[in-house]
């Protein structure tokens, strides 16, 4: 029994090298300004860390939750809202559509939308991020649903079909929360 754990485990740590390669190796290539740029990596044993430009004015979510009374932020115009709106859509449609290969993000959420001083928006990496279909209209089939709940695009859920509906679903849940103000759940 105990040679088994340590065959699964030892599978499991190469499973997670592979993917935290590809991470690398995919968010390392990238430049577009409205990306947070990762400029390093480390990789030592099982320590695995990116290391990303610093983006000062903390991230989206702090600044929403303002309005639900969450002292972080600061709130924000509807001017701002738009711009961060439009710097996010710029983002995803170069991973989308304008870097070598499609890269569908699955992250694409208020928490992971960094603000610089400017309050201009920068969409972090994501670890959960993976290579999209070649051609216009595959899909790529997953066992691994990944993604958070509420940005989670329920068609993907339902078929476990990775393509690119995943993050124009997160983006338009990501929409609602900018011009609402709101979180995309509210508990009472």
């Amino acid at each position: 029994m105990l040679k088994l754990y340590v065959i699964v485990t030892k599978q499991v740590l190469a499973v997670l090298q592979q993917e935290f390669q590809s991470v690398v190796e995919v968010y390392t290539q990238l430049e577009h300004m409205n990306l947070v740029k990762v400029t390093s990596f480390v990789d030592a044993k099982n320590e695995r860390l990116l290391v990303t430009e610093y983006v000062t004015n903390g991230n989206l979510r702090q600044h929403l939750d303002v309005f639900v009374g969450i002292p972080n932020g600061i709130i924000l115009d509807m001017s701002t809202l738009l711009n961060i709106a439009i710097d996010v859509a710029e983002a995803l449609t170069y991973l989308l559509y304008f870097s070598d290969r499609p890269i569908i993000h699955r992250g694409a959420k208020s928490s992971n939308i960094l603000l610089t001083d400017s309050f201009r928006a920068k969409v972090n990496y994501s670890e959960i991020s993976r290579f999209g279909p070649w051609r216009e209209g595959a899909t790529i089939v997953t066992t691994r649903i990944m993604g958070t709940v509420g940005y989670l695009d329920p068609e993907y859920f339902a078929t476990c079909e990775l393509n690119v509906e995943i993050d124009v679903y997160s983006f338009g849940i990501l929409l609602l929360e900018l011009f609402r103000g709101r979180r995309r759940f509210e508990l009472g």
